[in-house]
């Protein structure tokens, strides 16, 4: 329920209800739930009390942290009990989004938590209840984004790795964008894993499959950016020819807007990584990088493909985080690469972005309520069993950000564009002589003449 004076804030939090209060009502609920039978087909017919019981642990938060095993096990047993015979995907789907909420507000406690969770979480597995899978992927992948990193990654991920990469589990498409993010969380959390050739071998056969294909291409892309950006640049660079022709094969062939798009802020993100301070960017990745990656499969192809592709695509963009990485990554790749993209193409692309950087499309970003955000996510009455993937809104990740602390606003967007442009000979020189009216008129308004 939303406060009537600011749809932005939910009318109740955390403190409105005291933590003993609210394990008592949660422990009736799953009592009531309980009252009529404890067949999978019963408990199934509880879908609304399910929906309560999330609700109230997402306005509880973390005030019910001492309580957390107790009523984990609760839920755990519901799945055990469920998982028999699947039969209500809206009852299940409000079953993982409480745990996760528990899980959610326990990170300090995780490993302790993922002790509680592990065994029905690879019984999920083990027994192969498809319509559960999923989700036990999606958590998974959570508890190890959020395990500390001074401690050693638990044994059985890495035992994962291999079933993980098997083709035979991603026949089926609800699996994939979870699994994706299994395998990303287990190559972020331990790169040392994939020490040899043979070993990174099935880890890039999961990014060909992935942007091989219309519906999963974008994954792709993710996938790929935490491969480069983790795995030892030593071990990778055999296979770096490999991965531009797979992606130039793409853009030949099977050509889609979506499919252009993901891969331009793939060569912009890669090319903002050098100002990134919350990026260990150990393997030294920058615009020249993401120039190589496409030129070494056969010379002059990038200078090509930006003057037919990316520039025309620069307009193309809503997303306000696309349009930052765009006007980053853009103006880097320009300005630290003068010698392969030529001054026509350039002239082009810096004549577009000035009018995006002084466009109103770029604002800050908003402070959001997370918890008011997911509560509308959660309003959602189209799940079901099949081929569909059915995310868990708790603990979904958010875009990958690689300048979130150093481009936070308009004005830093503008400070650094305006120093890039400043600093590059060519650009006041030449360039500036060579643009349209329009994008003259913004020179002159940030001060670049």
């Amino acid at each position: 329920m939303r406060n009537p004076n600011s749809h932005q804030e939910l009318l109740f939090g955390k403190a409105d209800i005291p933590p003993n209060v609210c394990q008592e009502l949660l422990m009736s609920l799953f009592t009531l739930m309980f009252k009529k039978g404890e067949t999978p087909e019963k408990l199934a017919e509880n879908e609304f009390l399910m929906k309560c019981i999330m609700r109230i642990l997402l306005t509880a938060q973390d005030s019910l942290n001492e309580f957390a095993v107790q009523l984990l096990q609760q839920l755990l047993r519901i799945v055990d009990i469920i998982g028999k015979n699947p039969s209500n995907p809206k009852f299940s789907h409000y079953t993982f989004e409480s745990i996760c909420v528990l899980i959610k507000y326990n990170v300090n406690n995780i490993e302790a938590i993922l002790e509680t969770i592990k065994p029905t979480l690879l019984a999920i597995l083990g027994q192969e209840i498809q319509e559960f899978t999923p989700y036990s992927f999606q958590i998974l992948a959570y508890c190890l984004e959020v395990y500390p990193t001074d401690k050693p990654m638990p044994d059985f991920y890495e035992a994962l790795v291999k079933p993980l990469c098997d083709p035979s589990i991603w026949q089926f498409r609800g699996n994939i964008p979870a699994l994706k993010r299994l395998l990303q969380a287990i190559i972020q959390f331990n790169p040392a894993l994939f020490n040899t050739a043979q070993k990174v071998t099935p880890i890039l056969g999961v990014f060909q499959k992935l942007i091989s294909s219309k519906t999963n291409d974008h994954l792709g892309f993710e996938y790929l950016e935490s491969v480069l950006m983790n795995i030892d640049i030593g071990i990778l660079q055999s296979f770096l020819n490999d991965i531009g022709v797979v992606i130039l094969t793409r853009l030949t062939r099977a050509k889609t807007d979506k499919f252009v798009k993901r891969f331009i802020v793939f060569l912009c993100t890669i090319s903002t990584l050098s100002i990134s301070t919350t990026v260990n960017n150990k393997n030294q990745l920058n615009s020249t990088f993401a120039v190589k990656l496409i030129d070494n499969v056969q010379p002059g192809v990038f200078n090509q493909l930006f003057g037919s592709i990316i520039v025309p695509y620069i307009t193309k963009f809503n997303n306000i985080l696309d349009k930052k990485l765009l006007v980053v990554g853009l103006c880097n790749l320009v300005t630290e690469n003068g010698s392969v993209v030529d001054a026509e193409r350039s002239t082009m692309a810096i004549s577009q972005l000035l009018k995006l950087v002084s466009s109103d499309s770029i604002k800050d970003y908003k402070n959001i309520n997370e918890n008011y955000e997911l509560l509308l996510e959660l309003d959602n009455d189209d799940l079901s069993f099949g081929s569909s993937f059915n995310r868990l809104n708790i603990i979904q990740n958010r875009r990958f950000d690689p300048i979130k602390n150093e481009i936070g606003s308009q004005e830093a967007l503008l400070s650094y564009f305006k120093m890039k442009l400043s600093s590059y000979d060519l650009f006041k020189q030449q360039l500036v002589f060579n643009l349209d009216d329009e994008a003259k008129a913004v020179v002159q308004q940030l001060g670049l003449a």
